[in-house]
């Protein structure tokens, strides 16, 4: 039960320190990462890491740009986090691993022959595993959209042409602050209007999640209709 207590209450804090993290602490992350679920074992999911203060800002500045840097004060607070992570995956080598003869029935070689592109869904395994290691050390951490800037961090990497970059996470030790963004002024969208229970043993499950969504720490404690 304290496990599941602990499950309940933990929450991701964006607002970050510029306190060192410990190797040990980097490590894990960064393996939580890569040993997410690969399509095929396919391995194409990548991460472009740093940890020193202007490698760091050349991601962020990657991203962004000075106008818009201008515009968001509080994002450059962001710049003294310890550890940032662009996470990044090659559809090109998918569309290889399936045109191997052990893959190749199954029709996948070509791109538009994926009903849902696996590459995306690997991506964003790798970020969730990152991100429920970073919540299980008590760290915080922020999570970045890729809007441009793609070349660079390719370049940054040494990627192929081909490899997209889907996320940057900003991690470090959390900091006492009131939430900001989306969670701080949109109201939290109700359990039951996400759960969709097959069975009477799925619904009481259901209207559990619903009980301990609802006394959950954190965000906007405000409620749908």
């Amino acid at each position: 039960m304290e496990a599941l207590e602990a499950i309940r209450r933990r929450r991701m804090h964006r607002a970050l320190l510029d306190e060192p993290l410990e190797d040990a602490a980097v490590a894990a992350i960064l393996d939580a990462a890569l040993a997410a679920p690969s399509a095929g074992y396919t391995q194409a999911v990548e991460l472009l890491v740093a940890q020193e203060a202007t490698s760091r800002a050349s991601i962020l500045d990657a991203i962004t740009t000075p106008t818009w840097r201008r515009a968001h004060p509080r994002f450059l607070r962001l710049y003294y986090a310890p550890l940032v992570v662009a996470v990044a995956v090659d559809p090109a080598a998918y569309l290889a691993r399936y045109a191997e003869q052990d893959k190749l029935d199954r029709g996948l070689a070509h791109e538009d022959a994926w009903p849902v592109p696996y590459w995306w869904v690997d991506a964003g395994c790798a970020v969730e595993g990152l991100l429920i290691a970073v919540s299980a050390l008590g760290l915080g951490a922020r999570l970045l959209g890729v809007f441009r800037g793609e070349d660079q961090l390719r370049s940054l990497a040494g990627a192929t042409a081909t490899t997209r970059f889907v996320a940057v996470v900003v991690i470090g030790r959390p900091a006492a602050e009131a939430p900001a963004g989306s969670a701080a002024t949109r109201a939290r969208r109700p359990a039951r209007a996400r759960l969709h229970p097959l069975d009477l043993s799925a619904q009481r499950t259901s209207e559990l999640v619903g009980k301990l969504r609802d006394t959950r720490p954190g965000g906007n404690r405000g409620r749908l209709p």
